[in-house]
């Protein structure tokens, strides 16, 4: 599958990767929508502390579930999702009282979204709306 890569300050490409693979509590989301955001530009322009070349680009996503773990219930393939834009731990204070945006260990999900699949736990996907046409987003 193709995928832009982040290689360094002002360095990025388009390389074939591998197809992700899913855990028991994963699921794997045809990408549909990638958006590029201010992250993604200051990380082109000058770097980031959490994102490490080389890797793919983009954390803001939404999709359709093209294959579930073993242990995920909540979603069917074939359900539209919206991706969490970080992973939190889910233990801290802030996690565990609803605030998982100032979770002090937060961090990007291993894969970036400006892909053609993303493999995620479950946990950070949303049910979307089923059909949202281009000229509504």
């Amino acid at each position: 599958m193709k995928a832009v890569m982040y290689e360094g300050i002002g360095k990025i490409s388009i390389r074939d990767v591998e197809k992700p693979k899913i855990g028991e509590d994963g699921i794997l989301v045809k990408i549909l929508y990638s958006f590029i955001c201010s992250t993604d530009i200051k990380t082109y322009k000058q770097g980031h502390p959490m994102i490490k070349p080389p890797t793919i680009l983009g954390h803001e996503c939404s999709g359709r579930i093209v294959k579930t773990g073993r242990n995920v219930s909540e979603f069917e393939v074939g359900d539209y999702v919206a991706v969490a834009p970080f992973v939190n731990c889910g233990e801290c204070e802030q996690c565990i009282n609803g605030y998982p945006e100032g979770c002090r260990t937060r961090d990007f999900p291993s894969n970036g979204a400006i892909t053609e699949f993303l493999s995620i736990d479950a946990g950070y996907a949303r049910k979307g709306v089923a059909k949202v046409s281009k000229e509504k987003v």
